[in-house]
Parts: structure tokens; sequence; C-alpha cells
């Protein structure tokens, strides 16, 4: 649609006062039409509405914590796409940083979604060879899935699995080696069996 044409119902809206609230729904239909499953055969439909996408969230902040939400996981998928089909880590990074603090914001940080985030803003840290940060959110994420969910909790030696792995980027390879054997030694008391992450996870190491 052309730019002026654009601009007519915009100056319609301000005028009668319900341009925000128009721009609440349309955040809504697209946060809701925009895939959220990471799966290769979706990355042509997020490409598609990646446009309406970006000027969705140009919303600014609201009160409504649905509304905000809705930002959030948008911009968690943005971030999805663009670190696995388009491979752009720097703007996948900007979205999941953005994911991160709108989460925080409205759940909390000790909230599992939040945490979560976190470790794949970790990764993509990592990704990008920034070892620092990616130990950092790993640490974090670590603490607080621990935290929340216990120790010995399947989603706190996920962390910890990553964790070590970043400990390995960076030529500590004790540490790596510490967390590795407690990871793999829970993960096949989990399954009765050797994961196929732990034997990943020792071929790594070695």
């Amino acid at each position: 649609m052309h730019r002026l044409v654009q601009l007519v119902p915009r100056a319609w809206l301000s005028m009668k006062g319900s341009k925000r609230d128009f721009a609440e729904k349309a955040l809504l239909v697209v946060s809701e039409v925009y895939p959220h499953n990471e799966v290769f055969g979706n990355w042509p439909v997020c490409g598609a509405y990646l446009a309406h996408a970006y000027s969705v969230l140009k919303l600014e902040r609201t009160e409504s914590k649905y509304v905000e939400i809705s930002k959030a996981t948008l911009c968690h998928s943005i971030s999805a796409f663009l670190y696995h089909d388009v491979e752009d880590l720097k703007a996948a990074e900007k979205f999941l940083l953005q994911a991160v603090e709108l989460r925080t914001s409205v759940l909390g940080e000790r909230s599992l979604d939040t945490i979560e985030r976190i470790r794949l803003l970790a990764i993509v840290n990592l990704d990008q060879g920034r070892m620092k940060e990616a130990e950092l959110s790993q640490v974090q994420s670590a603490e607080l899935a621990a935290d929340v969910l216990g120790k010995e909790h399947r989603t706190t030696l996920k962390i910890q699995h990553d964790l070590a792995l970043c400990y390995l980027h960076q030529g500590r390879r004790e540490k790596a080696e510490l967390l590795q054997r407690h990871y793999g030694k829970k993960m096949i008391c989990y399954w009765n069996s050797v994961p196929p992450s732990v034997i990943y996870s020792i071929c790594k190491i070695s």
C-alpha cells in the first residue's frame, strides 16, 4: 500500500483517539499468526510476515501485560528466524534481548519463560564469540533454574550442559569436564541409558 494511502487512515485514527487501540490489536494479530515453532518449513512464512512484525513492534510500552507478553513472544519468534534462517546473529541477539527484557518486566526473572530466553541469549552470544557475555547469561540462568526448579531438575541440568560447552570454548577444560560428568550421570539416571546429548558432549570434550 502506498505511504500516502496509509497516512489517511492513520490520521483518521489519531483524530478519533483510537490509534493505540488499533495498534495493540494489530500487534496481537501479528503475534498470533507469526510462526512460533522453530521448524524449517515455517521460515518462508516468517520472512513474508517480517515487515509486518517490524511495523507492529514500533508500538510503545502499554499497561496491558497481555500485549507486552505478546510483543515478547513476537520478538522471540523473529529472533529464531533471524538466527536459524537468515543467520544474522547480531539482529537475532537484539530481538532476543528485547524478549528477555519484556518478560522480565512482566513476569519477573524467576519465570521459566524468562530463564529459557536468558539461556538462548547466552547461546547466541557464544555463537558470536562473545564468551564473557555468554558465560554471564548461562551462569545467571543456571542459578535461577536451580533456585526455582532445583539443582537436579532436567532444565537446570540442560543449562549446566550449555555452560560446560561455554567453558570448553573458553579453553577451561577442567570446569567443563566437571559439569559434564555431573550432567551425564544425572541424565543417564533419567533415561536409564546414555542419551544422545551425553554422547555428543563427550565427543566435544574429547
